[in-house]
């Protein structure tokens, strides 16, 4: 069988943090530590022109996969909330993300995001309301894409994607207290907390 690996983890030449700057010629950016996406992500902000790169912290027009790949890895959303809400009060007109075409004010994609994302709560609330679930029945009770594709409908990596996205709104949701999780045999239980 062969065997591949997807990539090699490099140590940093340089470990940059929240507020450093980076001189690229005459050019200023400044360091904005933006984790959720993965654990080390960073943005990169040219505030003379206005200029945003952000990775895949935003993308327009599909949002970042922002996923809980480990039953104890944290609250990656909770994460990604805050680091997105962070980057919206940047004077940013031009967003350069590192997937699709480069877009105008970064304020107007963030709104857009977080009305994304209270939407998926909802709908996660909505899926844990009817007892108890197990992340994959959340997952399955979700529509997916722009284009409201259910679970089964989607290729088996889109729907490891979904899986993984869908715990992720699971943590975020039991972090404030929202919903409740329990370990049962070999599963993870979700149901909405008692006093919501």
């Amino acid at each position: 069988m062969h065997n591949f690996h997807r990539y090699t983890v490099v140590e940093p030449d340089v470990q940059v943090e929240d507020g450093h700057e980076i001189v690229v010629k005459e050019r200023k950016l400044k360091v904005i530590w933006t984790p959720g996406h993965t654990n080390g992500h960073i943005c990169l902000y040219d505030a003379e022109r206005r200029t945003l790169l952000t990775g895949d912290h935003v993308l327009d027009p599909i949002s970042p996969n922002v996923s809980l790949n480990r039953e104890y890895a944290g609250n990656p959303l909770g994460e990604y909330l805050r680091s997105l809400r962070k980057v919206g009060e940047l004077d940013a007109d031009l967003v350069l993300p590192a997937h699709g075409d480069p877009f105008r004010d970064i304020s107007r994609r963030v709104r857009e995001l977080l009305a994304h994302h209270d939407e998926r709560e909802a709908e996660v609330l909505e899926a844990v309301s009817h007892g108890e679930r197990t992340g994959y029945q959340v997952a399955s009770a979700l529509p997916w894409t722009r284009r409201k594709r259910t679970f089964s409908d989607l290729q088996s990596g889109q729907q490891r994607m979904a899986l993984t996205e869908t715990l992720a709104h699971l943590e975020e949701l039991r972090s404030r207290g929202l919903i409740r999780r329990e370990r049962r045999d070999d599963l993870l239980l979700f149901t909405v907390a008692q006093d919501t």
